[in-house]
C-alpha cells in the first residue's frame, strides 16, 4: 500500500489517496519505520498539492488529534493561497497542546497565514503568556510579529514576556522587529 501511495501521490487525485497516506504515515503502528516514513512522504506529497477538497478532511483530523503527529497536516493547511480562515480557530486549539511538536508547529503555521490569523491573536497572546514550552512561546512571539501592524494589541504581552521570560531574548526581537 504505501509503494502504491508513493507512486501515485502526485498523480491520483489527493482526496482518493489522502486516508490511505494518513493511515499509514500516523495510526498503523504495525508499519515498520522505513515504511511509515516513505508513508509520510507520500502524505507530504499529497497535502503539499493543496488541493482545496482535501480541507474539510484535513481540518476534521486536526480536532481530533490527540496525541498523534499531525504536524505534516498543520503545515500543509498553513501553506494554502488564499488562507484558509477556517483551519484559524482549529489551529487556535492546538496551541493548547501538552505535545511540543503540536502547539508549536500551531503557532508557526497561524504565522504563515499573516493577517487571516489576526482572530486567532488572543489565542497567541495567552499562549506567549503561559504555555509551558518555550519553543511554542517562542512561536507564538513570532506568529504574532507575522501577523504585522494590526496585532498592535499585542505589543504589551510581547514587552511583558520581554521581561520576565527567561527565554524571552529571541523572542522579543523576532516580533517587535517583525
Amino acid at each position: 500500500r504505501v509503494v502504491a501511495l508513493k507512486a501515485l501521490a502526485t498523480d491520483v487525485p489527493a482526496t482518493e489517496l489522502f486516508t490511505d497516506a494518513w493511515e499509514c504515515a500516523e495510526l498503523d503502528q504495525a508499519l515498520d519505520s522505513d515504511f511509515r516514513s516513505e508513508a509520510r512522504d507520500a502524505l507530504r506529497k499529497i497535502v503539499g498539492r493543496k488541493d482545496r477538497a482535501l480541507v474539510p478532511h484535513i481540518l476534521r483530523i486536526l480536532q481530533k488529534l490527540g496525541g498523534v503527529d499531525g504536524s505534516t497536516l498543520i503545515m500543509g493547511i498553513a501553506n494554502y493561497d488564499p488562507p484558509v480562515k477556517e483551519a484559524v480557530p482549529v489551529l487556535a486549539a492546538l496551541l493548547t497542546a501538552r505535545d511540543e511538536k503540536t502547539s508549536s508547529y500551531a503557532a508557526s503555521a497561524l504565522g504563515d497565514m499573516k493577517t487571516a490569523a489576526l482572530s486567532a491573536l488572543p489565542d497567541l497572546i495567552k499562549t506567549l503568556e503561559t504555555h509551558p514550552q518555550n519553543k511554542t512561546r517562542e512561536d507564538a512571539a513570532e506568529a504574532i510579529g507575522e501577523i504585522g501592524p494590526k496585532a498592535s494589541a499585542a505589543v504589551p504581552a510581547l514587552m511583558s514576556s520581554g521581561r520576565n521570560d527567561k527565554w524571552a531574548s529571541r523572542m522579543v526581537g523576532m516580533s517587535v522587529c517583525g
